[in-house]
């Protein structure tokens, strides 16, 4: 009988951290000494995608950048401008994803069709361009989608007011019982020669209005589950006061933490301060970096007495390898971000 005992206490010290997940645990704080399961992320503006957009991908090409994110193997893509090629985007990436609902193209879309009045009183086309892909081997589903309250530029300034911009909000577990939150979006947008002639306020404005609606979103439905937070923000902390009105703001509410991937890799930690807000980028062909930082981003959030967390790993800004044939031009005009984390417990 001792024996039959001695065993079975051996065999549950054996067996109970292989199937340890997230359990609520609120009263010990210690973390679990496993070594997390990796969870990848990528976000990508995939540049227009659609019959007006000349120099973009367009038909042709528009399928290699959905093998290029096939063979980058992330657990989660989320893409913007996503428009009239969403089906030469999506079949190279269906054997090894599940996705979202497609928002609906442009030009060349039967389906398209145009919001009636608008804030302005001015028509839209009822699209937001965004969405999310997931691996097979995980659990998910978009729960939201939500446009943002405000927006600039409807024949000029980018043409923001043409579709209807705003954020997607995804739940998704993985085979070990992890869960996590991730909300892909598209902030609005200043155009170039505005921006370096000073003439964007309106523009930068909107983005923060955008901000502030997003941070107020998530903190209103933060759980006890991780949050990444990805996408084309259109933002660099030089022109836009995000480190005060969102960063600070969540790391102060006592409930979790922010951090941005790429500043805490590449900046150590430190974000950069506002500054001149005409902003040139780095050069033609950088994916928009302005001293080395990129206008897409990925956050992620770590609420306080959660029983997992995300450690990061490592970010990869991919300007070395996102190239058309010639291996010069690049497929879009975004180089994609990618997020290696992973999902530690905490008991």
């Amino acid at each position: 009988m001792k024996n039959s005992m001695k065993f079975g206490l051996l065999l549950a010290a054996v067996l109970v951290p292989l199937f340890s997940a997230c359990f609520d645990d609120e009263e010990n704080d210690t973390e679990v000494q496993d070594p997390g399961v990796p969870f990848s992320v990528c976000t990508l503006n995939v540049d227009g995608l659609a019959i007006g957009n000349d120099e973009g991908p367009k038909e042709a090409l528009t399928p290699a950048i959905g093998q290029w994110l096939v063979n980058g193997d992330f657990s989660f893509i989320g893409v913007q401008e996503d428009f009239d090629y969403d089906a030469q985007l999506t079949l190279p990436l269906a054997d090894a994803y599940e996705y979202d609902l497609w928002g609906s193209g442009m030009m060349n879309n039967p389906q398209m069709s145009l919001e009636e009045g608008g804030e302005n009183g001015l028509a839209r086309f009822n699209t937001d361009g965004v969405k999310g892909f997931w691996k097979k081997s995980l659990t998910g589903a978009r729960t939201d989608s939500v446009r943002w309250k405000d927006n600039y530029g409807y024949f000029a300034h980018s043409w923001d007011e043409n579709v209807v911009k705003g954020f997607r909000r995804y739940e998704i577990s993985t085979p070990e019982g992890r869960q996590l939150v991730i909300y892909n979006m598209h902030m609005d947008a200043g155009d170039e020669a505005e921006e370096l002639a000073g003439l964007d306020e309106e523009d930068r404005k909107a983005r923060m209005s955008q901000w502030r609606q997003l941070r107020d979103y998530v903190m209103e439905h933060l759980d006890q589950r991780p949050v990444i937070i990805l996408g084309d923000l259109n933002t660099y902390y030089v022109r836009d006061s995000v480190k005060s009105q969102v960063i600070d703001v969540i790391n102060q509410s006592g409930r979790a933490t922010i951090t941005d991937a790429w500043i805490q890799q590449e900046k150590n930690g430190q974000y950069p301060d506002m500054g001149d807000t005409r902003i040139q980028a780095d050069s033609p062909t950088s994916g928009w970096t302005v001293n080395g930082e990129a206008p897409d981003k990925i956050f992620y959030i770590n609420p306080k007495g959660a029983t997992c967390k995300l450690e990061l790993d490592s970010v990869v800004f991919h300007n070395k390898n996102y190239f058309r044939e010639d291996g010069v031009t690049p497929l879009g005009d975004h180089f994609p971000l990618s997020a290696h984390f992973r999902i530690k417990s905490v008991k």
